[in-house]
């Protein structure tokens, strides 16, 4: 029940396999790809190409694979600029330069890109856009501002599952319990297993404070699909607690944090376990 948007949404940009598959997508281009995105358009015929440019563009996207998957997101940023110089118009090498951002906190250029991408990208409808747009909404806390984008963009995603969980957030944050628990009823009508709805639902229980052994069905299923997750074990460690069981709150809560020792939710829950 960890109350940071980045573990209880479960869209750890970085670590999510759906959230890189934009990323996996843009270095597997092959090289008939890069020659057609590189049409020397502004120099004589469009059918000529600039060889340099492919070139450089090859290069740019190994370097930045093996910088971006060992974290090293400013150098990842510095390297991309070079490829957006070349091809500035491009949706994959934008989104590319506004993950980076993301990661290094500058959360407002974040917000610029992806309005811009959002209006570009009609044709490639890039799921990934609208979700990162709407997960950096969460980020800066600004509910309604997400739940009114998530409402009207989820349907034009096929009812992303991913979006959904973020919109019933959303909803929980602005204390619309009675409309959270109807998104994640519903996300778990067709999938029973997702982890992160079995999760929020159970909280939602928590907060209402009934169906709490339901709850604890939930959040255990939640776990058994993460048994790592920190935040799902603080929502079963609260559940337990609220039904009288501190002994197994606590060593829920202990567990969690041996995982994530500096959280503060976690740190904060396990006190109040051990006061009462």
């Amino acid at each position: 029940m960890a109350q940071t948007t980045t573990t209880r949404t479960q869209t750890k940009l970085n670590e999510n396999k759906d959230d890189n598959e934009w990323l996996e997508q843009f270095l597997n281009t092959s090289e008939d790809d890069l020659i057609a995105m590189t049409k020397n358009k502004g120099r004589g015929s469009e059918n000529e190409y600039n060889v340099i440019q492919i070139e450089n563009i090859i290069d740019i996207k190994k370097r930045a694979n093996f910088v971006f998957q060992n974290r090293r997101y400013k150098e990842a940023y510095d390297i991309i600029e070079d490829a957006i110089k070349l091809l500035p118009g491009d949706i994959d090498l934008n989104f590319f330069q506004a993950q980076c951002l993301f990661h290094l906190g500058e959360i407002d250029r974040v917000e610029i890109i992806l309005k811009n991408l959002l209006q570009s990208d009609d044709k490639h409808k890039m799921v990934q856009i609208p979700r990162m747009f709407a997960y950096s909404l969460l980020k800066k806390k600004k509910f309604a501002k997400a739940q009114e984008f998530l409402e009207k963009s989820i349907p034009e995603y096929n009812f992303d599952v991913q979006m959904r969980n973020m919109l019933g957030f959303a909803l929980e944050q602005q204390n619309k319990l009675a409309e959270a628990e109807n998104v994640f009823s519903d996300i778990l009508t067709q999938e029973p297993e997702n982890a992160n709805a079995n999760n929020s639902l159970a909280y939602i229980y928590f907060k209402y404070n009934k169906n709490l052994p339901f709850a604890q069905t939930l959040a255990e299923k939640a776990i058994f699909y993460e048994p790592q997750n920190p935040a799902f074990l603080d929502t079963i460690a609260m559940i337990y607690h609220a039904m009288g069981n501190s002994e197994e709150a606590r060593v829920a809560l202990q567990k969690a944090l041996t995982i994530a020792p500096s959280n503060p939710v976690l740190l904060e829950h396990l006190a109040k376990i051990l006061e009462a």
